[in-house]
């Protein structure tokens, strides 16, 4: 019984090794854009990413000040933004 569990645990982890490493190989953008930016450029440019990669998106639409404090708490990986901000931040 041992050797049956040990060769069905061994099964088991190599698995979830291949399925892991699936999932690393998987990009995430987790990005926010301004209203203009997001309602004007994003959809073409979403479009032309989403036809070369197989990817996972999750898009912000606010203000800047919002997207900002987003990207300070680390709930957006990046931002992009138009109007008045501090640009050395």
């Amino acid at each position: 019984r041992l050797y049956a569990f040990a060769v069905q645990l061994a099964r088991d982890s190599d698995r979830f090794l291949r399925l892991l490493a699936e999932e690393r190989a998987k990009k995430e953008y987790r990005f926010g854009a301004t209203r203009t930016i997001g309602d004007f450029l994003m959809p073409e440019i979403l479009a032309a990413l989403f036809a070369e990669e197989d990817c996972t998106v999750s898009m912000r639409v606010d203000n800047t000040a919002a997207l900002l404090e987003a990207l300070r708490a680390g709930g957006i990986d990046f931002a992009v933004v138009e109007g008045n901000f501090d640009r050395a931040e």
